[in-house]
């Protein structure tokens, strides 16, 4: 199905031209017209705007270059072997090449070729804190080469079938989304229309933990202490893995230690992160409650942690919560004890309790093998883009008749003739 294709280093069809950044110290240099792409602009197939501009001044001055609308950008660090195709004429800075064929070829044919082995250009990467690949090892990457009506005929069958992959993406999606929408939907079973106590008379012990300096990295050691992360508590489950490594030389504060039964409850944070609740159901030992996390027990006589976890989960006294916390955006938000203690839930009887513990777990059970479900639906989408690139640079996307079709057009000549150009200009 490889009929006059043939195999070329990347270096033979394309040169790559490398960028750079203008002084920062100088003004002039900064904020023109002329749009200067970066690593943070490589997002997508398409290059539309960039976030910063420079100066034609700024171009001269420096060893910016510059990438014309229809020409693609491939990312040489951070994110190596990332691919762009660019629809302005824009600078490029150091992190970034522009790729300029030295033959006919059909960009987003090269595009999607790059986009088939970007995974293999991040294997061969190196470097310590910055990964990145060299401009001799990228020319010697092997390109699949077709007849020009061939690639056309190749990258209409792509965004063809790419573009049903992405309507049934966009469809699970959606599905993801409305599911969060049910789940909150099930956690309002919890508010009834019992009469309202304050927290304070639920609550046999509350208390805040420690916060010391910790190593920079996660503890993957039951036997040494760690200290959690705001970010263990998560809606209805608690993540043990999220902890830092309380360095040898601090004696760990056992009373702190998280145990199963434990509810914890985000007090201090950014906005989105205070207020968080959920019930430890599991978790390793040697584990300290941080100081931005309340630590609490329930009175069992009165209400069922599973009901209280549940209660303060629910879109109700998520609203409530909103409105008590104190403190601002920039400076950080505060969930203070008195004003914790003083939040009202409706209380049913215990026996009414379990039986809406019993229905809340049955239908987020449901939740759960549905999220799974999409989860993997989205994984297998994942796999299967990278499949038609696989099949399509294997010669396998296209059927026979639509090869006989190409080879009907007036371009049609294998590959090889392709590269004669080349060949003479080097004699």
């Amino acid at each position: 199905m490889k009929e006059d294709w043939i195999e070329v280093e990347l270096g033979e069809v394309c040169n790559f031209i490398g960028g750079g950044t203008p002084s920062k110290a100088n003004s002039d240099f900064w904020s023109g017209n002329l749009p200067w792409a970066s690593i943070k602009d490589m997002k997508g197939d398409y290059l539309n705007e960039t976030q910063n501009y420079i100066t034609e001044l700024g171009l001269k001055s420096s060893s910016a270059n510059l990438a014309l609308p229809d020409e693609i950008i491939l990312a040489t660090r951070i994110t190596p072997g990332k691919p762009i195709i660019s629809r302005i004429k824009t600078a490029i800075n150091q992190d970034l090449k522009v790729a300029k064929p030295k033959i006919k070829i059909d960009t987003k044919f090269l595009f999607y070729s790059f986009k088939s082995f970007e995974k293999n250009i991040v294997k061969i990467s190196s470097g310590t804190t910055v990964l990145g690949i060299n401009l001799n090892s990228l020319n010697t990457f092997i390109l699949s080469l077709a007849p020009l009506p061939i690639q056309r005929a190749i990258v209409l069958k792509i965004e063809n079938l790419f573009a049903s992959l992405d309507k049934g993406i966009a469809d699970l999606k959606t599905a993801q989304e409305q599911l969060k929408v049910y789940r909150q939907a099930v956690l309002s079973l919890a508010v009834d229309k019992s009469k309202k106590v304050p927290l304070s008379e639920l609550i046999s012990n509350l208390s805040q933990g420690w916060s010391p300096k910790c190593l920079n990295e996660h503890s993957k050691n039951n036997n040494e202490w760690a200290v959690i992360k705001t970010t263990a508590i998560q809606s209805l489950q608690f993540i043990d893995s999220e902890n830092k490594i309380l360095p040898l030389n601090l004696e760990p504060r056992k009373q702190h230690e998280i145990n199963i039964g434990d509810i914890l409850i985000t007090r201090a944070g950014p906005r989105i992160r205070v207020g968080i609740c959920c019930l430890v159901r599991n978790t390793r030992p040697n584990l300290i409650n941080c100081d931005k996390v309340y630590r609490l027990k329930v009175n069992k006589a009165k209400i069922l942690p599973e009901f209280f976890e549940y209660s303060l989960n629910s879109p109700e006294h998520l609203r409530l919560i909103e409105k008590i916390k104190t403190g601002s955006s920039d400076s950080g938000l505060n969930l203070t004890q008195d004003r914790f203690l003083s939040l009202e839930i409706p209380l049913p009887e215990p026996s009414e309790q379990r039986n809406i513990i019993k229905e809340i777990e049955s239908r987020l059970s449901v939740c759960d093998k549905v999220e799974q479900s999409i989860s993997e639906a989205l994984e297998k989408a994942e796999a299967l883009r990278q499949s038609i690139l696989k099949k399509a640079f294997e010669g396998k996307l296209l059927t026979k008749a639509e090869i006989a079709k190409c080879k009907q057009e007036v371009d049609y000549q294998p590959a090889s003739e392709l590269l004669k150009k080349i060949k003479a200009e080097k004699k």
